[in-house]
């Protein structure tokens, strides 16, 4: 009786479960954009409030001077 090859080793994936796959990936890089879009928008908001602090200091520093 001569050996048996071993079996495959590989993993076979079916079409419907890459496209499932790739589906659920599409989600969450969806929700991801929404987030960074906050994100963004938070960071666009802090840097005005910055902005606005920093000319508020620099006319109290010029009314402070002699």
């Amino acid at each position: 009786m001569t050996p048996q090859p071993p079996p495959d080793p590989c993993v076979y994936i079916s079409l419907p479960q890459m496209y499932q796959e790739v589906q659920y990936v599409s989600r969450l890089v969806s929700r991801m954009d929404g987030k960074l879009d906050g994100i963004l928008a938070e960071s666009r908001e802090i840097k005005g409030d910055v902005s606005d602090h920093e000319a508020r200091i620099r006319a109290l520093e010029l009314v402070g001077k002699p």
